[in-house]
């Protein structure tokens, strides 16, 4: 953990920034509406009844 925290310190990127970059893009394809509408159509194996 430590290295990845000297890496990104060391190429100037910010993590947090990072991380809600990420969480927005993954709202955006991933959107809670549709995952809780297609999750109901899978078991608990993961498997479509």
């Amino acid at each position: 953990m430590n290295q990845y925290l000297l890496i990104s310190h060391d190429l100037g990127i910010d993590l947090i920034e990072a991380a809600k970059k990420k969480l927005e893009e993954n709202n955006k394809k991933y959107p809670i509406e549709k995952v809780i509408r297609d999750s109901r159509y899978h078991d608990k194996s993961g498997n479509r009844p």
